[in-house]
């Protein structure tokens, strides 16, 4: 089928067939492939959504997204130790398995789940078969967050299996997964580790271990205290102070038990309260101060029996009973046995209660959900309805797509071809461009080779021809010698000038190195027409910018009259040229020492006239400094951005 669509032709329109070579036919035609293809897909869809819709009331898949929220909720109130709101939460997730959804990740997450409350509810063994295979398909995923939860699990089961020294080896394993693990697992991850090393360290008496266990909760205080959590801390903070008496450190482990009682007063926590002051009383009652241990555990006792927190209130009568059995006071301590028994059998029956109220309540939750699972089913007949009348809304839709596809592909290939014609008119214009450069070129050269060839021979004869008849002619005839003198300079002067004009001719463009060295050439020769003048030059590491033949020949004349003038009119002794980049400008300096005047004051010659004209024909800056008897300066800047963009056109 797929392949007849793809090889079909569809007939050619009416419309086309006076211009089936028309370039949209092509177009057309992959546009009626396309339809046939989406009617296809379409009908399928139809076919696939109402199959799966008639069998939900056997298999209803929106369970299967119930579970995800489920698990996700589980072990967020795992975290949070809400073992009971854990519980329900699987029993949310269990009717999704009972019908063996295959999904390996959700199976091994909820597994894990179940893993960490079978712990919690001492069946530890239980736990750790479901572990281990859980442990093994995360790691071959690579699943770290999982990674690290299953590892802390394995601890915690092999703690109620008393293998603490494997339950420690789990929870360190866990720590370098710690960036994925939320700061309250981490902090349990600490807490517990220093437990276990305190449990071993009184059982093995191991002061080693007591200072790792200690270094562990001061890591758990120091999170506990990032969260604001004041219960966790004042626990942590009392086993801390376990830890410092443990050491024999009775003053540190006091000041510790004393901060602990005020935490867990500031957050109202009075079960904890009550198990920080029986923790004082164990404290002062090693210490030999008896007396004062059996007020604070008076104390205690009525802070628990207010807070109805019967195990912690166990905990304060076993202590009060060893308190007085050591002050040989074997009556009181004989009638706190009896309280212990007592109290024994009164939390045996209330736990006898409460299984029976929480069976109860399972019943109810079964009926309950055996009603939903009614409600769900009504449901899908519902949504079979509703899917049936969205399939041709989608189809609709679908065409629609369809049509906006050809459409944006009409455009782009319409836009693509007006810029493809922009393209072209762009490279031929290009083309016509290169050209005239080429032509003009072509045309300065001849220029410059009839200038070389033709003036600039008859320029070398006319001087060679005065020069021999300066010897010829009477020396003694001092004007006619003056006038020859005159006569040759200017025609040495005039033969400078065309090299100059022949040099620029000659190259359609001109670096800033190449103007530099034509100036200096200039200067080496003013040096030596005129003697008593001290030329200096101060040429800076400027980048090697690009000219135009225009730009070049005007910088040269502007210094070069710059320079005449300094000598002949200014009578200057010392000119200094400096060539130098200054925001975004390269610039020309010319200084001399000369007479200086006032400008507001001269009538501007033809000199400095045409000074200016060709600065701004380049559009350059040129700025004249002068005063009487201080000498003139001469700034030309050439802005960087003229230069760049003859640069850029040149590459």
């Amino acid at each position: 089928m797929a392949k007849w669509f793809g090889k079909c032709q569809p007939p050619t329109p009416p419309i086309f067939r006076s211009f089936a070579s028309r370039k949209y036919l092509k177009l057309f035609r992959f546009g009626y492939i396309i339809v046939l293809r989406l009617v296809f897909l379409t009908s399928c869809l139809q076919v696939f959504l109402i199959g799966k819709v008639s069998a939900q009331e056997n298999h209803d898949y929106t369970q299967y997204f119930d579970a995800a929220y489920y698990l996700k909720k589980g072990f967020k109130e795992y975290i949070e130790r809400d073992f009971d709101s854990v519980e329900w939460c699987i029993d949310q997730i269990n009717p999704v398995f009972e019908q063996s959804f295959p999904d390996s990740s959700l199976y091994y997450r909820i597994e894990l789940l179940k893993a960490g409350l079978l712990a919690r509810q001492s069946q530890p063994a239980q736990a750790i078969d479901k572990l281990y295979p859980a442990l093994g398909y995360f790691e071959q995923h690579n699943d770290s967050i999982f990674i690290a939860r299953t590892l802390v699990t394995l601890g915690v089961a092999n703690y109620y299996l008393n293998r603490r020294t494997m339950a420690r080896t789990f929870l360190q394993q866990s720590l370098p997964y710690k960036r994925v693990l939320s700061l309250k697992e981490i902090t349990r991850i600490y807490q517990d580790i220093g437990s276990i090393n305190l449990e071993e360290a009184i059982q093995d008496n191991d002061d080693s271990l007591i200072v790792e266990a200690a270094d562990n909760y001061r890591k758990a205080i120091k999170l506990y205290r990032q969260q604001n959590n004041l219960n966790e801390q004042a626990l942590a903070t009392s086993l801390l102070a376990e830890c410092y008496f443990q050491l024999h450190k009775k003053e540190k482990a006091v000041s510790k038990i004393d901060e602990a009682i005020s935490l867990a007063t500031t957050s109202g926590n009075n079960s904890q309260q009550g198990f920080a002051l029986i923790k004082k009383a164990n404290f002062l009652a090693a210490a030999g101060r008896e007396i004062q241990a059996l007020k604070i555990l008076q104390q205690a006792k009525n802070i628990l029996n207010k807070e109805r927190d019967k195990s912690t209130y166990l905990y304060a009568l076993r202590e009060e009973k060893s308190i007085l059995e050591k002050l040989n006071r074997y009556k009181e301590a004989n009638q706190i046995g009896n309280d212990i028994i007592a109290l024994n059998a009164q939390m045996y029956k209330a736990r006898f209660a409460d299984k029976v109220t929480e069976m109860d309540a399972k019943y109810k939750l079964v009926s309950k959900e055996n009603e939903i699972a009614r409600q769900k089913a009504n449901l899908a007949r519902e949504s079979l309805k509703v899917k049936q009348r969205n399939f041709y809304l989608v189809l609709l839709l679908l065409l629609l797509l369809l049509i906006a596809i050809v459409g944006i592909g009409l455009y782009k290939k319409q836009k693509f071809e007006q810029q493809k014609l922009i393209e072209e008119n762009r490279l031929k214009d290009e083309i016509a461009r290169k050209t005239i450069e080429n032509k003009l070129q072509e045309e300065r050269l001849r220029i410059a080779r009839d200038l070389h060839d033709n003036i600039g021979a008859q320029l070398t004869f006319i001087i060679s021809s005065i020069d021999n008849a300066k010897y010829i002619i009477n020396s003694n005839d001092t004007k006619l010698t003056e006038r020859f003198s005159h006569i040759s300079d200017f025609a040495r002067n005039a033969m400078t000038q065309l090299r100059g004009t022949i040099w620029v001719l000659n190259k359609p463009e001109i670096s800033i190195r190449d103007l530099e060295n034509r100036i200096l050439n200039f200067i080496e020769k003013a040096k030596i027409s005129d003697m008593q003048v001290a030329f200096k030059y101060k040429i800076n590491n400027t980048n090697n910018y690009k000219l135009t033949m225009n730009q070049g020949i005007s910088i040269f004349r502007i210094l070069q009259e710059a320079v005449s003038n300094a000598i002949k009119h200014a009578s200057a002794s010392s000119i200094v040229l400096s060539v130098f980049e200054k925001r975004e400008q390269v610039i020309f300096s010319l200084i001399d020492n000369g007479h200086g005047f006032l400008i507001e004051e001269v009538t501007l010659g033809e000199g400095l006239k045409n000074m200016k004209e060709r600065a701004k024909s380049i559009d350059a800056n040129l700025e004249i400094i002068s005063s009487p008897e201080k000498g003139t300066q001469l700034i030309l800047g050439i802005p960087v951005s003229l230069m760049r963009k003859i640069r850029q056109m040149t590459n």
